[in-house]
């Protein structure tokens, strides 16, 4: 994924940054849309093994996507959203993401989703986020997919296997000395 190209701003005059001061301040400064995750990544573990850095699930916001509704990706413990009128999915909108957060989670949703934009309900305010939605059609007959059944069902599971590659990565790593 590439990122989107930067505002390049000229030097106004001889004390104006220069062209490639100004292109590098803004690409520091550009921040990433919010996420409105209905699936696992509202999960810290989660999270957290996908952005490579601890972070603070209780600033995320609780929001809702009306006329949709999260059911299991066909054949996997996790879900994909289809539209579903008259229903809604409860997620976290995840806010502060970097750009090169958003091409993380890009990497980890991979082929099966695409990133679209969507109007999302925060306390009682809409507002513009983006959402992962599956690339493949969803049967109507499709099972529902919560959070707190994956917790129970497979939370634990998944959770040993990032710890497990997480081990297998740190013991890996090569040494200045190497």
């Amino acid at each position: 994924m590439s990122h989107p190209t930067p505002k390049c701003h000229l030097p106004q005059n001889k004390d104006s940054p220069t062209l490639d001061t100004q292109f590098r301040m803004d690409l520091d400064t550009e921040k990433a849309p919010p996420i409105f995750s209905y699936g696992t990544l509202q999960d810290s573990h989660i999270l957290e093994w996908v952005l490579g850095r601890p972070v603070d699930i209780s600033s995320f916001s609780s929001a809702r996507l009306h006329n949709f509704r999260a059911v299991y990706y066909p054949g996997n413990d996790y879900p994909a959203i289809m539209f579903a009128k008259d229903h809604s999915v409860v997620g976290k909108l995840i806010d502060g993401l970097s750009l090169d957060d958003i091409e993380l989670l890009d990497d980890y949703e991979g082929d099966e989703y695409r990133r679209e934009t969507i109007k999302v309900d925060v306390e009682g305010v809409t507002t513009t986020a983006q959402v992962y939605l599956p690339v493949i059609t969803l049967d109507d007959d499709a099972v529902e997919w919560t959070l707190e059944m994956w917790n129970q069902k497979h939370k634990e599971q998944v959770v040993s296997n990032i710890e497990l590659q997480r081990k297998f990565w740190s013991g890996n790593k090569k040494t200045a000395k190497d």
